[in-house]
C-alpha cells in the first residue's frame, strides 16, 4: 500500500500544494503506521513515544542540573567511565526525543 502512495507521488504531477500536503501527509502516516519510530538507546530497541515519555520525566532545568551534576561528579577517578556512559545515554536520549 505505502509502496502504490509513493508511486502515484511520483508519477503525478500534483500543482496543487494543498494536494501535495495531503497526499505526503497520508504516506507518512501510512510508514509511520507500519513501522513504529524505534530507536537504539543504551543497547535496547525503545519507541520513540517512549523516548519522549522519559525525557518528559523532567523538565528541562531538572535535567541541566542532572547533566551538571553528572559533569562535576565525573571528576573523581573512580566515576569518571560510568558518568561518560549515562551522560551519553542521555545525550541519545535528546537527540531521538520529539
Amino acid at each position: 500500500m505505502v509502496t502504490n502512495l509513493i508511486k502515484l507521488y511520483e508519477v503525478t504531477n500534483i500543482n496543487s500544494p494543498i494536494l501535495n500536503f495531503l497526499l505526503l501527509h497520508k504516506l507518512l502516516k501510512r510508514l509511520i503506521m507500519q513501522k513504529q519510530l524505534s530507536f537504539q538507546i543504551n543497547n535496547k530497541q525503545i519507541s520513540h513515544k517512549d523516548l519522549n515519555t522519559v525525557r518528559d520525566f523532567f523538565t528541562d532545568e531538572q535535567w541541566d542540573v542532572i547533566d551538571y551534576a553528572l559533569s562535576e561528579y565525573q571528576d573523581h577517578d573512580d566515576s569518571t567511565e560510568k558518568c561518560k556512559e549515562v551522560l551519553d545515554v542521555i545525550g541519545q536520549l535528546f537527540r531521538t526525543s520529539y
